[in-house]
């Protein structure tokens, strides 16, 4: 079958189209990952924060005192915490006021 030389050249230019297209699409995912792994990092440590905040609490309730370590929960109350990933900051004044928890990303 013949095809004319204006429709070759317009299957080209369709082609050359969804390239230039396919191209902007792939760049723009490009840009938005960084954007993405930092919401994703922050969503996870403070996921970390609030299940070190869960055991806080459930051991006030248990036990009338706030852990003095976070070690102690990690023994008896089953927390899990990355250390490798996670810095936790555990700062307790007293048995009976709540303890300050701060939960930061290890950089790479």
């Amino acid at each position: 079958m013949y095809t004319s030389f204006a429709q070759r050249r317009r299957s080209r230019r369709i082609r050359l189209l969804l390239l230039a297209l396919a191209a902007l699409l792939l760049a723009g995912c490009l840009l938005l990952l960084p954007r993405v792994q930092g919401d994703l990092s922050r969503q996870s440590a403070a996921s970390a924060e609030a299940a070190v905040r869960r055991a806080v609490v459930q051991c006030y309730a248990v036990e009338g005192a706030y852990p003095a370590d976070l070690q102690y929960l990690e023994e008896r109350y089953g927390l899990q915490i990355n250390h490798r990933r996670y810095i936790v900051d555990y700062n307790i004044l007293a048995p009976n006021v709540a303890p300050q928890i701060t939960v930061l990303e290890k950089e790479n």
